[in-house]
């Protein structure tokens, strides 16, 4: 049951994760929304079996980024990757959305890996700073 559509989708690649889970296009029902187009049909209730989640890469303090580590037991399962920083720029400690290092999105091959990874997410993605 859709019980809000807005002209924000949210962050974080949200709405990507959403289409990739789902299959349910948020930015595209957004717009025909808006020009009172009626998009959502029978279509949307169809089963998705897809594991997918988003993870913002933050820096627990301020400076100078030497590297981002992302362990081979997580690599297998990043989806897609945005850096926002190189190295030697300096970084804020995370504060707000503007201070992400980055953003992954994840797939995964079941429930139970996902939540399994993603509650052990701080030991699998370290931030060096100089």
């Amino acid at each position: 049951m859709i019980i809000e559509i807005g002209p924000r989708n949210g962050g974080d690649y949200i709405p990507e994760l959403i289409k990739l889970s789902t299959g349910v296009d948020l930015i595209r029902a957004t717009v025909e929304a808006s020009l009172g187009n009626r998009l959502f049909n029978k279509n949307f209730k169809k089963k998705y079996n897809r594991f997918f989640s988003t993870f913002r890469i933050n820096s627990k303090k301020s400076g100078i980024l030497k590297k981002i580590i992302i362990s081979e037991k997580l690599k297998k399962n990043i989806f897609k990757k945005k850096i926002f920083y190189k190295k030697n720029q300096k970084v804020k400690k995370f504060n707000l959305g503007r201070d992400a290092l980055g953003i992954l999105i994840l797939k995964f091959n079941s429930l139970d890996e996902m939540k399994y990874k993603m509650n052990s997410i701080d030991q699998n993605i370290k931030v060096i700073l100089d």
